[in-house]
């Protein structure tokens, strides 16, 4: 074919062209913004399984996924989400009826999304001259009668509870000659019957009518009759309203409010009220169109002459004319000629996939929102449930439910054996706690003006994909990745020989892009010195910025499950003072100290609870098996390995005291989870435990000596007695939401 129009709506007669516009591009008329409704009938009679939520996830991400499977009413979701993108970007052109189509793309998909779309009028054929006096007399009124029609299907969208009420309240309901109609056929449900309860019975029933459907003859025979129109509108989905070209092409003063596409009118033409209209306006308009045949007349005829100027088939011909050849033109120099050429070429099957990637890299798709490329990498292989995996699971949650303004956010993932990132559609599935079955992890892609965001920890992989990450901020692409800690160059007495090698390639590699974000100021002071110390030296400095980290329960992505145990476990920790200390098992963390130090209290008599919450970690197995066979274990000496954060949550708020005896940090994320909890704070004196905690936390000085923390214990203990121990409470940390806006905002204004 030469030319191609497709003419979409939200519609089950228009299902046949969403396939067959990926086979045969062509120019669309987008009659509803809205198709939802047409997306949602496919997959549900499993014309296209899984296209609604394939749809929802294209136009607008994960969170609108999320609705489509845990609403309680999934018409809610309908009504919710237009889920057009891929029709529109699978278009040649965009062909629409009114800028408020427009508009809803710019809100929708951002300021450039409709540039390019033509705005052509609804055409109309003049109406013909009629007998009005015959069609009053077919259709049951008398010639004086002043007739005020309604038309279209009644429902709340319509707001013909509204006509209703503003007739009754006005003196029309008094008037023997004023007629109210409805043409159209009444709403099946409560509202049609609510309709019909507060006409019932009234003195002015018989002047109140519900036509049900009518013909087009019949219909257009009410348009003849009638003396004014009241065309209202609410819950406008991008949709034109062709009944009000309908009636001011019979010349009917017509009232409408400003809502949708109907805001777009020439004022010249109709009586236009506010969108949020009150009854008193439509009353006055109702009663002044009423009482005024010359105003009556003068509106008509210049609704007339509008939809015989701007609306006739000629004009309107020549504008699609010039919209179709205008499309053709452009994508004759943009990808749809290019497919073209190379099809008229024989491609050799070697030369498939590069052809392929060249032309995604050079050609986005349009409209589009940028890309919020989030990488979980270390999360989507295992979730290792270390602090690291619990900022990941609560950042990444902070922001697939809020996305950053401008972006929609987009989890991917990268092996160390493979070139090239892929959509972590499944796994982002699931940590929402939908289905899958819908998704496919295909290869990502970016563009200019996205952003990638190195959230997770995976020192192997990063270095691997430099190639990618390199070509990508080559195209414009900004790359940031989050610092947890420098600690396996600081202190690799603590970690195994191979750490300090990883996280020194990891951080070299790293700091080839565009910036770091560091999860504490010390940490951002430790990354300065490095990088001028050893970092590769660059003409344009990576960025270095900072944040803290937030710890509100409600919003993080928690790990789920108690065991058996739980209630008696719980219950130790309540009948004596319970110090708690939280992380993963490993020389770092000062358990081996703590542990000495215990059990020179035990011995003294000092009854009290010992609670390790971790893992097995590195470079620990003397003290695991002493922990394993400890007397105490079991009894005052408890030790949770790998424990939900459901769990945690209960032993935190059982027990009496965090215990942060790490002699390094990259911020301390259980000082904050702890102050959530009001659980006072015991901490070894270290630069990042100050800066979180500030005055609100016990210090006990930084030494490995075993009595230096029985000490602290002991000093402590006094001073809960009295209630003078520091407060935790005052601590300040931010929500997991503000944290992940904190983190967005320092990326964007580099």
């Amino acid at each position: 074919f030469d030319r191609v129009m497709y003419h979409f709506g939200n519609s089950h007669f228009h299902q046949h062209m969403f396939p067959l516009l990926d086979s045969v591009p062509g120019v669309v008329v987008l009659h509803d913004f809205f198709i939802s409704g047409i997306q949602a009938h496919r997959d549900v009679h499993a014309a296209a399984p899984h296209a609604w939520a394939q749809s929802l996830y294209s136009s607008h991400g994960y969170h609108a996924v999320n609705d489509r499977y845990t609403a309680v009413d999934t018409a809610d979701v309908v009504w919710r989400y237009p889920a057009n993108l891929p029709v529109l970007q699978r278009a040649l052109g965009i062909i629409v009826h009114g800028e408020y189509s427009r508009k809803l793309a710019t809100d929708w998909y951002g300021p450039k999304a409709a540039m390019d779309w033509s705005v052509i009028p609804h055409l109309r054929v003049s109406a013909e001259p009629s007998n009005q006096e015959a069609l009053r007399r077919q259709l049951g009124f008398g010639l004086d009668d002043l007739i005020i029609s309604s038309f279209g299907l009644l429902g709340p969208m319509k707001l013909n509870h509204r006509l209703l009420q503003a007739f009754i309240a006005s003196p029309l309901a008094s008037n023997p000659k004023a007629q109210l109609v409805f043409v159209g056929e009444n709403h099946g449900g409560e509202y049609g019957q609510d309709l019909l309860q507060t006409i019932r019975g009234r003195k002015y029933a018989n002047r109140i009518r519900i036509t049900g459907w009518t013909d087009q003859k019949t219909f257009r025979a009410y348009l003849a009759a009638s003396d004014i129109a009241v065309q209202l509108r609410a819950l406008s989905r991008g949709e034109t309203s062709g009944t009000v070209l309908d009636c001011m092409n019979y010349g009917l003063p017509t009232i409408v409010n400003a809502h949708g596409s109907m805001a777009d009118l020439d004022e010249n033409g109709v009586w236009m009220l506010p969108d949020d209209f009150d009854d008193n306006d439509l009353v006055t308009a109702l009663t002044t169109l009423a009482n005024d045949h010359e105003l009556r007349k003068q509106l008509g005829s210049r609704a007339r002459d509008i939809v015989r100027t701007r609306h006739a088939p000629q004009a309107c011909a020549q504008m699609y004319f010039e919209a179709i050849e205008q499309s053709y033109d452009q994508a004759k120099y943009g990808l749809p000629g290019l497919l073209s050429e190379i099809a008229n070429n024989h491609i050799q099957d070697h030369e498939l996939a590069p052809l392929a990637s060249c032309l995604a890299d050079n050609f986005p798709p349009s409209p589009r929102q940028r890309q919020w490329l989030v990488d979980v990498s270390e999360l989507v292989q295992r979730d290792a449930k270390t602090g690291i995996q619990r900022v990941v699971r609560s950042i990444l949650m902070g922001w697939l439910e809020n996305p950053p303004q401008g972006f929609r956010v987009e989890p991917v993932y990268a092996m160390e054996n493979s070139t090239g990132y892929h959509y972590a559609r499944c796994f982002t599935s699931r940590f929402f706690g939908v289905p899958d079955d819908w998704a496919q992890d295909e290869p990502a892609e970016a563009w200019p003006g996205d952003v990638f965001v190195g959230l997770d920890l995976q020192p192997s992989v990063v270095p691997a994909q430099q190639p990618v990450l390199q070509g990508w901020r080559n195209r414009g692409v900004k790359v940031w990745f989050v610092v947890y800690d420098l600690l396996p160059i600081l202190m690799p007495q603590f970690f195994p020989p191979e750490a300090q090698i990883y996280h020194q390639r990891w951080l070299e590699s790293i700091g080839q892009y565009d910036g770091v974000a560091c999860i504490s100021r010390a940490v951002a002071d430790e990354m300065r010195e490095w990088q001028a110390r050893l970092g590769t030296p660059r003409e344009r400095p990576v960025a270095i910025e900072w944040f803290h980290l937030g710890a509100d329960v409600d919003a993080s992505a928690l790990t789920r499950g108690l065991p058996t145990d739980a209630p008696k476990i719980l219950d130790a920790l309540n009948a004596r003072p319970s110090f708690l200390m939280v992380g993963t098992v490993e020389p770092r963390k000062g358990h081996a100290q703590v542990l000495d130090a215990f059990e020179q209290l035990w011995q003294s008599d000092f009854d009290a609870n010992l609670i390790i919450v971790g893992k097995q970690g590195w470079m620990v197995e003397p003290l695991v098996e002493r922990l394993r066979s400890h007397p105490e274990l079991n009894k005052r000496l408890l030790w949770l390995e790998g424990i939900s954060d459901e769990y945690l949550e209960k032993v935190y708020a059982a027990s009496s005291c965090l215990v942060a005896a790490s002699y390094g940090e990259g911020f301390g994320l259980p000082l904050i989870e702890a102050a959530q909890h009001k659980l006072p704070i015991m901490a070894r004196d270290i630069p990042v435990f100050r800066e979180v905690a500030g005055e609100h936390a016990y210090y006990f000085i930084d030494d490995n000596s075993p009595q230096v923390i029985a000490e602290a214990v002991g000093a402590w203990t006094n001073l809960n007695l009295i209630r003078e121990q520091p407060k935790s409470d005052k601590i300040p940390h931010p929500t997991w939401k503000n944290t992940a806006n904190k983190l967005h905002q320092l990326i964007i204004k580099k």
